[in-house]
């Protein structure tokens, strides 16, 4: 199932005091690193101080990622930067399974339990069932998360799969997670940016 944090749920995340957690702070840091670079929780262990560069005066993330062997190029935004600070460019080496089973909970603690459909297969029978989403939150949430928010913040697809690595934008798009209401808000808002860039008329036929 496609699941994701939006830039609330993901504020709602950065803002949970876990000062008296250590374990769970650094578990909530790195999901919030890899929401901001969509990098794969694999790809942390190699982050130095090293991997920074200057490009055009801006601090980038400059990285050879280990499942597609490609070197990507990542802004380091605010959020990121305080992250990188707080750990001195070394950010926990957490294994898939200890870190998927405590974001669940992180997440829970945030109160990030709006249900969500889920849909799967069960002796031949599709069924589905409603069920939180800190249930199903993972590192790959993490990745999704960062393809689906920035999307939606407009930015094009393209510069995007530069990062995730999508080849196709069919695969792009069969990975963003964003709903109807989503997908009509950026229709609206791009009719509404036509409009005010040159005039948009809509011809009608009579009589048909």
């Amino acid at each position: 199932m496609k699941v994701r944090l939006d830039l609330t749920e993901l504020k709602m995340l950065q803002n949970l005091d876990l000062s008296d957690n250590l374990p769970y702070e650094k578990v909530r840091d790195l999901f919030v690193a890899m929401c901001f670079t969509g990098l794969r929780i694999s790809d942390w262990s190699k982050v130095k101080k090293e991997n920074i560069v200057i490009n055009d005066g801006k601090e980038t993330l400059e990285i050879l990622t280990q499942k597609t062997k490609a070197k990507v190029y990542i802004p380091i935004l605010p959020e990121l930067k305080a992250i990188l600070e707080k750990y001195e460019y070394h950010l926990p080496k957490l294994s898939d399974q200890y870190f998927n089973r405590t974001i669940k909970e992180v997440c829970r603690l945030a109160g990030i339990n709006n249900k969500e459909l889920r849909i799967y297969s069960e002796g031949g029978t599709t069924k589905d069932e409603r069920i939180e989403k800190y249930k199903m939150a993972t590192s790959h949430c993490a990745r999704r998360s960062f393809a689906s928010n920035f999307y939606n913040l407009g930015i094009e697809p393209f510069l995007l799969m530069q990062i995730t690595g999508h080849t196709t934008q069919k695969q792009f798009f069969e990975y963003i997670d964003l709903d109807g209401k989503e997908q009509a808000k950026r229709f609206a808002q791009a009719v509404e940016l036509k409009r005010n860039q040159s005039p948009l008329t809509i011809a009608s036929k009579t009589g048909s």
